[in-house]
């Protein structure tokens, strides 16, 4: 990525860590959708977005932890099937009734990441401490590289080496999309029913940092992420080749009376012309980056973007 000259120095200061490094631009798949990029029925569609938002959530990392119950509810799924959510943030329990029992969506939850877990586990995936929230990064060109946190790698999907993505979701057939700004960032995460509509940005980062990650080699990846040094022993002893990785989604619906039939898997395949679709991913989260440093990170406020905000009330330029 070719910085202006004028903010080479400053964007090398601490508080970029994250997103840039050495000259070197770090990206992850939430940060493309924060830009407003979304890889929808293969193609990436761009909508709003805010790069106040961005810079405070990815640059200065002090955007406020405003956890919705759904979240807390996906974190919890997370505690229970793999031990642990993303960043090793653990939720053991959810709020509960005024006399301290447990309310019905934590029941369903808990009833349905074991049944999860034996749908998985039918599969061939088998979760084991050095497989899963596993960080990786892998360098994309020259200057730019792609980072994730793996809920399960590697392991086998019928027999297939493989990533699996764990997701729940209210109901797996709900098929309500639309690229409204008011519900785009919601309804493309949410209807399985209608799998097209379902954003792919992650497959896409996830399939290539799983094929390029050992060029950086052993003491690369513990550099990137001493803690998870035992992991990458584990990764790297095995000596398998990850050129041809499966992606796939596990979702459970957590929201509906009957659980019977709220398991479903959907696999993401990377194929010549995807490969194509993640560059133009890349091209258009640096397009959006450039444009967002050389405006130093103004907001662009739209109704359906304050509304959800945590910046909303001391945001000078909010539309609320």
């Amino acid at each position: 990525m070719n910085l202006p000259k004028q903010h080479r120095t400053w964007l090398l200061c601490p508080n970029y860590y994250q997103m840039i490094k050495n000259g070197n631009l770090i990206l992850s798949q939430s940060m493309t959708k924060e830009l407003g990029l979304f890889v929808i029925d293969d193609q990436v569609e761009e909508v709003a977005y805010c790069p106040k938002r961005f810079y405070a959530k990815y640059v200065e990392e002090n955007y406020p932890d405003t956890c919705s119950t759904p979240m807390l509810q996906g974190k919890f799924a997370e505690s229970i099937l793999l031990g642990s959510g993303a960043n090793g943030e653990v939720v053991d329990d959810l709020p509960r009734k005024r006399n301290g029992e447990k309310t019905v969506g934590q029941e369903r939850i808990e009833k349905q990441m074991e049944r999860l877990y034996g749908f998985m586990y039918a599969h061939g995936v088998r979760i084991k401490p050095f497989n899963t929230q596993v960080r990786l990064i892998a360098q994309y060109s020259k200057h730019v590289w792609l980072r994730g946190e793996f809920d399960i790698f590697p392991t086998l999907v019928d027999g297939r080496l493989s990533i699996v993505d764990v997701k729940t979701t209210k109901d797996v057939y709900s098929d309500f999309f639309s690229i409204n700004d008011k519900y785009v960032r919601s309804s493309s995460t949410h209807c399985w029913g209608d799998y097209a509509k379902i954003a792919k940005n992650q497959p896409l980062f996830y399939h290539h940092i799983a094929r390029n990650f050992t060029k950086i080699g052993l003491d690369g990846m513990i550099r990137f992420h001493k803690e998870h040094r035992d992991k990458y022993e584990a990764l790297f002893a095995m000596g398998d080749a990850y050129d041809d990785v499966g992606f796939y989604f596990m979702v459970a619906g957590v929201g509906v009376p009957n659980l019977d039939d709220q398991l479903v898997m959907h696999e993401y395949e990377y194929t010549p012309s995807r490969e194509m679709l993640l560059e133009a991913l890349i091209s258009a989260a640096t397009r959006r980056i450039r444009e967002s440093i050389r405006n130093q990170f103004e907001p662009i406020p739209t109704e359906a973007l304050c509304r959800s905000c945590a910046l909303k009330d001391i945001c000078s330029q909010a539309k609320i």
